[in-house]
């Protein structure tokens, strides 16, 4: 993989599936992401069981964060992720339809980040008690930057304490990940 040096980012990435056997795809990725050499510093969450957020009938979900360290830059790390997703059989779907995985770019460093395909931090990420809860497993805290481009600390065990759970998300902690 290419990349110039550049400083290390905390990166922050959602996980989810809920087609096939969601615990290997996750054991392959995890396994793909430690043996970058650009990836350092690698931390899984626990792994939960999610009703899904979305209004197409499906299967529930199993749902995890992992925290790293890259010097990859944006660009390098998001090709990385569609690729690694495209091989462990990731295909073009509806949104919110079920899946084998899918990778979500929560948080890259500090970074604020709006293109047509890719917001950072992610969307919805306040909204979602499937990422809330896993990323509060890893950290207490995190910092990013707000539309004016300050960095604002957000305590992440009081948003959980506020949560309004709009879509009735169930979320049960299942287990870690060895490796």
């Amino acid at each position: 993989m290419p990349g110039g040096y550049m400083e290390k980012q905390l990166v922050y990435l959602g996980l989810g599936g809920n087609i096939g056997d969601p615990i290997e795809t996750f054991k392959k990725v995890f396994e793909q992401l430690s043996t970058q050499p650009q990836i350092t510093d690698l931390e899984i969450s626990p792994l939960y069981l999610t009703t899904p957020v979305s209004d197409i009938p499906q299967d529930d979900f199993i749902n995890a964060v992992c925290s790293l360290k890259t010097t990859l830059n944006l660009e390098e790390f998001k090709d990385f992720l569609f690729s690694l997703e495209t091989t462990m059989g990731k295909r073009p779907k509806k949104k919110n339809a079920p899946r084998i995985i899918d990778i979500d770019i929560l948080f890259f460093g500090t970074k604020r980040v709006v293109l047509q395909d890719l917001h950072i931090p992610h969307l919805r990420w306040q909204e979602r008690l499937f990422v809330l809860k896993p990323l509060s497993d890893l950290t207490d805290h995190i910092a990013v930057e707000d539309a004016g481009g300050c960095i604002k600390n957000i305590d992440l065990n009081e948003m959980l304490n506020h949560f309004t759970n709009r879509h009735q998300e169930v979320v049960k902690k299942l287990e870690r990940i060895e490796r």
